[in-house]
């Protein structure tokens, strides 16, 4: 069975600025069949290709078809973030395509009218397959286009991660609209591991030392498998700092969670090679890489699953105020 192996993309707009949920189609070279996924609010899409493999990458243009733009080989590629330069600049996906799309404007909240941030909401036409999705900013909101004159529905999740209608808008809205779950924010408690290993990634990390910070508080915590149980809520972030043992810190790292129940962790890799003893000067990596100032990263890209069932003991609860 071939392994797959993860490619980080990072789409930019002709003044290299990333550019946010914009799809992105991806294809082993000369087959016909293809994956499409949008890219996350800081321009970047995880994609899986089996080893040695050439795979195309075609980005959709502001008109809304997709344009080739690069091949790329699945081994030489892996090791470093794949920036994919395109030829518009981002002003050209604000604006309308053409004169049959409007542009709507909507808010999420819960059903307390609490705002739903960096949380996922598709978009689609009444009756139709076919849903985009997108993550609501630090303020709940989410803009996209639609063709005049048609019902739009708006979907997000339930508490087993499946989508359902929470609600509907004509097309030719023009004020804000509020869209209100059918559930409280405080319900969407998501559940993850975090890896801490060395800087190769090929041995655990034991006996980390790691504040977490999560709504205003913070605790600190050791531990000593190199595995963390994290729980918090669906788009709130979580900071992890881990500590050298003078008990100066390395660098701080942020988790959001987008699932309730993630198909995967995700690693923290410390400046140190266990091998040999030696500490990084450079800052701690992660498996998922930002943009230069931003460190969130998605919980979706890196498979830890264990097989092990864990109970509600095992996970840190980082000071929840809802």
């Amino acid at each position: 069975m071939s392994n797959f192996i993860k490619i980080d993309l990072l789409i930019l707009d002709s003044k290299d600025v990333p550019i946010k949920n914009i799809n992105v189609r991806t294809n082993y070279v000369k087959q016909t069949s293809f994956y499409e996924e949008r890219t996350n609010n800081f321009g970047h899409r995880i994609v899986n290709v089996s080893e040695n493999r050439d795979f195309e990458i075609h980005v959709e243009s502001p008109l809304g078809k997709m344009e080739y733009y690069k091949t790329l080989n699945s081994t030489s590629a892996r090791n470093q973030i794949q920036k994919i330069p395109i030829k518009y600049p981002i002003s050209a996906y604000s604006k309308k395509a053409d004169s049959g799309l409007n542009k709507l404007k909507l808010k999420l909240v819960d059903s307390d009218g609490s705002i739903l941030m960096n949380f996922p909401i598709r978009t689609g036409y009444t009756n139709s397959s076919k849903f985009a999705e997108w993550t609501t900013d630090d303020h709940g909101i989410v803009e996209f286009q639609s063709s005049k004159n048609r019902t739009v529905e708006f979907k997000s999740l339930n508490l087993d991660d499946n989508f359902i209608p929470i609600g509907y808008a004509n097309s030719n809205e023009s004020r804000l609209i509020i869209v209100k779950h059918k559930y409280k924010k405080s319900q969407f408690l998501s559940k993850t591991t975090a890896k801490i290993l060395d800087i190769d990634g090929s041995h655990i990390y034991p006996n980390a030392k790691i504040q977490i910070t999560y709504n205003n508080s913070s605790a600190t915590k050791v531990v000593k498998n190199g595995e963390l149980n994290i729980q918090t809520l669906i788009g709130h972030p979580l900071q992890l700092t881990i500590y050298k043992p003078d008990n100066t810190p390395f660098q701080t790292k942020t988790y959001v969670a987008s699932r309730m129940k993630p198909k995967s962790g995700f690693e923290i890799r410390v400046p140190v090679d266990l091998k040999k003893g030696i500490t990084n000067t450079e800052k701690p990596q992660s498996t998922q890489n930002a943009p230069s100032g931003i460190n969130k990263f998605i919980s979706s890209c890196i498979p830890l699953y264990t097989g092990n069932k864990l109970t509600e003991d095992d996970y840190v609860i980082a000071g929840f105020k809802f």
